[in-house]
This record gives C-alpha cells, structure tokens and sequence, in this order.
C-alpha cells in the first residue's frame, strides 16, 4: 500500500508547475539548515519568478475556466 501511496501523491506534485516545484526545492533545501546558515534570498526570488511566469498566467486562466492547467515550465 505504500508503495502505492507514495506514487500517487508524487504524481500529483509532479502535476504542479515546474518552476513552482523549483522554488519549493530551493526553500526546502535552505530550510533544512541550521538557521543561522540559511540563505533564503534566493528562495524568495525564485518564488517571485512564479508570479511573473507564463505558467502562473495558465494557471489562473485554467482555474478560471475550470480546467486542468497546462504548464510549460515558463
């Protein structure tokens, strides 16, 4: 059953647009520093980057048109 869990929910967070799965990368790797060593600037600008991609702009339209989005990793 795990196994099968496992692949369920990796598919659904594969199903997320590339370069959000990206700045969660990048935070989630800085976060699990001690925090005095964090760097989370680029973390910040990495999210940034999501709200002025061509995928966010799909993203809002598929919602708004109630489909299922078609991100393209730009």
């Amino acid at each position: 059953e795990l196994d099968a869990c496992v692949r369920e929910r990796a598919g659904r967070i594969a199903e997320n647009a590339p370069l959000t799965l990206r700045a969660l990368k990048i935070a989630a790797r800085e976060l699990r520093k001690p925090e005095g060593l964090r760097d989370l600037g680029p973390a910040h600008a990495a999210y940034a980057a999501c709200f002025a991609s061509e995928d966010f702009k799909e993203g809002v339209a598929a919602f708004l048109e109630k489909r299922k989005p078609a991100f393209r990793g730009r």
